[in-house]
């Protein structure tokens, strides 16, 4: 992932500020899609106690994304109303358009400079075989999308490059480590062992010759 691609839950709880006064605003509580162009709409900020003070602030009304920060322009005036913002994604579950449930929609990765979607990550089910992990998604494979659910390509669906592993994934390549390890640990503790014993032969052989000498 570039500098210029921006992962959903990455950006989750980063802190918000007004750049007008450089006050803190509070951190990110959500991110809203325009699902049909997907499109981020906006986020949502979150403060005050158990974050019940939320504000939200369009795609435009965003100055920048940094790796601490994202700055805003504050504007009460042009308050978004939140309650026409209910489309956030995460969760929804992913369907082939033959059919059958594939996995559901973890998260997402957006463009820094544009707010589109460049990909949906979605996890698997198991579905035609499909292994235990997150998987990548284009926008144009999706064929249908609500926030509940996402129909989807079959073929773009099966052939969907992996983002990460799975946890049973990694434990099985950690356990072929541990193993191949293992095993050349033996082999060179076996190997010490026969320099070890040339090493003492080549030595009593040594001492008797001495000891003959005499």
């Amino acid at each position: 992932m570039s500098k210029l691609e921006l992962k959903r839950s990455e950006l989750i709880d980063r802190l918000i500020i007004n750049y007008s006064t450089t006050e803190n605003v509070g951190k990110l509580d959500n991110i809203v899609l325009e699902l049909e162009s997907h499109q981020v709409k906006g986020i949502i900020s979150k403060a005050g106690l158990l974050g019940r003070d939320k504000h939200g602030f369009s795609w435009q009304q965003i100055e920048s994304i940094g790796k601490d920060s994202i700055i805003v322009h504050y504007d009460q005036e042009i308050e978004i109303q939140l309650d026409e913002w209910d489309t956030f994604l995460i969760g929804a579950q992913l369907w082939s358009n033959s059919g059958d449930k594939a996995g559901k929609i973890v998260d997402y990765i957006i463009s820094q400079e544009t707010g589109k979607v460049i990909n949906y990550l979605f996890s698997s089910s198991g579905w035609k075989g499909i292994k235990e992990g997150i998987y990548s998604l284009a926008p144009e494979d999706i064929l249908t999308i609500t926030d509940k659910r996402v129909i989807a390509d079959n073929q773009a669906i099966e052939n969907a490059p992996q983002y990460s592993r799975g946890l049973g994934q990694s434990i099985g390549i950690v356990k072929d480590f541990i193993k191949d390890d293992y095993e050349q640990t033996l082999e060179d503790l076996k190997l010490k062992g026969k320099e070890d014993n040339t090493d003492t032969t080549e030595e009593s052989a040594h001492i008797t010759m001495e000891k003959e000498t005499d």
